[in-house]
């Protein structure tokens, strides 16, 4: 993004700011697992369900239902016309970092609590207070994680 920032070829335009590599969600799964387990020390084993438990969510619902549903490619040649010497990371070293550097201090978006709470009561878990800065944030999650019928109310 910093070199499309005041570059004259990028104004008014819009990029996808990808690599030519191509990999499967299955992939995505098996690269957070392997992050994952690397760092609490034991195997991570995901639990598949059959329906992704943000569709009860308004906001998130038809991203969910439209765009992961189809497998699409990303064409990355208007970026790198306007950005002739770009680099990209290559995309299971970018995942792989991203969430490494995420569990070194993990960092929720209010916005997304009412999920992230959700699925916590769904698995069982809970997210450390800690984790969640501010104190309405935390009352929110309480509340929603553990009253998940009060949903988008609060």
């Amino acid at each position: 993004m910093a070199k499309l920032t005041g570059n004259p070829k990028a104004q008014g335009e819009i990029f996808h700011i990808t690599t030519e590599e191509t990999i499967k969600w299955s992939e995505v799964l098996s690269i957070y697992t392997e992050a994952l387990s690397n760092k609490l020390g034991r195997e991570i084993k995901p639990r598949l369900i059959e329906k992704a438990l943000n569709l009860a969510a308004k906001r998130a619902k038809y991203q969910v239902l439209y765009d992961r549903y189809y497998d699409r490619i990303f064409n990355n040649d208007k970026i790198k016309a306007a950005c002739p010497n770009i680099k990209f990371t290559p995309v299971r070293e970018g995942l792989k970092n991203a969430l490494e550097q995420f569990l070194k201090k993990p960092s929720f978006v209010t916005d997304n609590l009412w999920l992230n709470a959700r699925e916590d009561a769904f698995m069982g878990e809970t997210t450390p207070l800690q984790e969640i800065t501010g104190f309405k944030s935390k009352i929110r999650y309480i509340l929603l994680r553990y009253f998940p019928f009060i949903g988008e109310k609060i």
